[in-house]
């Protein structure tokens, strides 16, 4: 039942993105690329950002969104979201979205980093990177062009104080 389901639910994408090719007009997108496409798989081992070659196939689902700006955001077996992918004149923006072991978000890649060779400058200058304490809890947050920002919570988890993030 479950591979049926599966099948229907690929058969109305390739419907939708059927109408969404006769809406665009000029521009001609492959669906099996778009359904298919090559989604990195990221990780995060030892603290550092990993790349573990691509997606399996038919491991994500998709979602298509808008008409005139096709957005595809590509979601795990955990229904997170991995990558949001925009076509802009004719081209791949991807976003990557990145998750620990324990389900929170680690980093988000945007299209300046995820679209080339990821440097630590990169990281530092265009990546969302977030850090997590044993307990799940948001302890630092780092975004494009600032500093650390640092989260302080008491025993109880409540948020106590915070500091940093200067540009």
């Amino acid at each position: 039942m479950r591979k049926i389901m599966k099948q229907f639910a690929r058969y109305l994408l390739i419907l939708t993105l059927g109408l969404f090719q006769s809406t665009i007009g000029k521009s001609q997108y492959n669906i099996e690329c778009l359904i298919n496409a090559n989604c990195i798989h990221y990780a995060i081992e030892n603290e550092n950002l990993v790349n573990c070659g691509y997606y399996d196939y038919n491991y994500l689902s998709t979602n298509i969104i808008g008409e005139e700006r096709i957005i595809i955001e590509f979601s795990d077996l955990a229904e997170r979201l991995v990558l949001r992918r925009e076509i802009v004149d004719e081209m791949l923006m991807d976003t990557y979205f990145v998750y620990d072991e324990h389900g929170n978000l680690r980093c988000v890649l945007p299209p300046l980093v995820s679209g080339s060779e990821i440097t630590e400058e990169k990281l530092k200058n265009y990546a969302f990177i977030y850090s997590y304490d044993n307990y799940n809890r948001l302890i630092a947050k780092k975004l494009p062009g600032f500093q650390w920002y640092y989260y302080v919570y008491d025993e109880s988890s409540q948020l106590i104080d915070s500091c940093g993030g200067e540009k």
